[in-house]
């Protein structure tokens, strides 16, 4: 069996976890089903791991984070590997104060593999849409993805931090992927999204005036939908072909190759 070194880049984790999910889809299918989580039960674990700042609990954090139900499934060959890597690279940031990954570069990230996989051209996506999906999951988990999104500088009127975690940065791709597989607001070109779609989107967000004023009430996150489409067949056969035929080097290579560039500093 390969072993993988001990030291990862935090995007090639990142694309491992998106290339692995496709790569292994037919032996996931075959796997015992695991427990799906939901928006509120990653902040009741983000929230402990808030207050202790400890490894244990970054991890519990991560490993629910690798539960949320997507539209696609992490291998559970893969899963230890990859909860390793990203406890490691979280508790990195919150304790080291390492800095995170910016929206453009998860951007960019995602643009690259929709090139080398040869995916059509609404596959790939735009800044505007990357942080159009974080503000969505702000809001539904304000305490895992809402941290880090201000500083003690701030004013009024500025923009807040456009860096992510790791686990912020890999939770929101692992969310746009599912948005681009299901989801017709978010399969289609993106300058098409950004001049006729993100505005609408974006006020979509805002608490309607009926709104429990406890803010448990009604989730924004409707927004981001999984529904059946014909798009979804595409992608996924477009995904499934390319990544069969790539050797396991070629596609750590590729990893590599492709996201190096976009380690955190």
């Amino acid at each position: 069996m390969r072993s993988y070194p001990r030291r990862v880049s935090l995007p090639m984790v990142i694309a491992l976890t998106l290339l692995c999910t496709h790569v292994c889809r037919a032996q996931a299918s075959r796997e015992a089903p695991i427990r799906a989580v939901s928006h509120q039960s990653i902040e009741r674990i983000a929230a402990t791991a808030a207050k202790t700042n400890d490894y244990r609990d970054t991890q519990s954090l991560v490993d629910e984070v690798l539960r949320f139900q997507h539209a696609f499934r992490i291998p559970d060959a893969v899963r230890p590997y990859l909860s390793g890597r990203l406890t490691e690279a979280q508790y990195s940031h919150v304790t080291a104060a390492r800095a995170g990954v910016r929206e453009k570069d998860l951007s960019r990230i995602f643009n690259t593999l929709v090139e080398k996989f040869g995916l059509p051209s609404y596959a790939f996506t735009s800044e505007l849409q990357v942080h159009a999906i974080r503000m969505s999951l702000i809001l539904s988990e304000p305490t895992f993805m809402g941290a880090g999104v201000t500083t003690g500088r701030m004013k009024i009127g500025d923009r807040i931090n456009d860096r992510l975690s790791p686990l912020q940065a890999m939770h929101l791709l692992a969310v746009l992927a599912d948005q681009k597989l299901l989801n017709p607001t978010f399969q289609v070109e993106p300058s098409e999204w950004d001049q006729q779609k993100h505005e609408s989107f974006m006020k979509s967000l805002a608490p309607s005036p009926s709104a429990d004023p406890s803010g448990a009430g009604p989730s924004t996150t409707s927004q981001l939908v999984l529904t059946q489409n014909s798009k979804k067949a595409e992608l996924t056969k477009a995904v499934s072909d390319h990544a069969l035929s790539m050797s396991t080097i070629d596609g750590l290579s590729l990893m590599d190759d492709l996201l190096s560039a976009c380690a955190p500093k």
